[in-house]
């Protein structure tokens, strides 16, 4: 319910924050957004801060989430209720293809976090679009070609065109 709530909100923010300029103006500047990402195994949420120009892209993101786990402890299921830190990062170069179109490319790292297991993490490279239609607003999809991602349990795979993100953020 929560995350209809934050996309109806933002879907009518858009009109107030989103005004076209009659000149394009530098995209350079601090972002704030809503990040969806697809790594680990499940989709989560994130709220992201950051910074672009016309040459590199850096974002940072958190999340918490409270859950429930299940492990085998001597022989035996056991459910416990953690609470997680999830982070994301994104660091990268952007090529401009139009005015407001940018190419880009870089590396992501995402790790999660508890007091009870080990932490999960997620690394590898990204490719992507960056979409600017107005001064303040800012779309990036970004996919992950390949990854590595390691599991709390202590598997470790190899994710090839697994993991995306898609981010929607005010640029300042």
């Amino acid at each position: 319910m929560l995350k209809k709530v934050i996309f109806l909100l933002s879907a009518l923010s858009l009109p107030l924050c989103a005004q076209k300029s009659e000149e394009w103006q530098d995209s350079e500047g601090f972002t704030m957004g809503l990040l969806g990402d697809s790594s680990l195994a499940e989709l989560r949420y994130y709220l992201t801060f950051g910074y672009v120009n016309d040459h590199i892209l850096f974002d940072v993101g958190g999340n918490f989430q409270h859950m429930n786990l299940v492990e085998i402890e001597n022989d035996r299921y056991v459910k416990r209720t953690v609470n997680v830190g999830v982070f994301i990062t994104h660091f990268g170069s952007r090529e401009k293809l139009y005015p407001n179109l940018f190419f880009t490319y870089g590396v992501v790292g995402n790790v999660s976090t508890n007091v009870h297991t080990l932490n999960t993490y997620a690394v590898g490279c990204f490719t992507g679009l960056d979409l600017q239609p107005y001064d303040h607003l800012l779309f990036s999809a970004k996919i992950c070609p390949i990854s590595l991602e390691h599991y709390w349990s202590g598997a470790e795979s190899y994710a090839v065109f697994k993991n995306a993100s898609f981010n929607c953020a005010y640029l300042f």
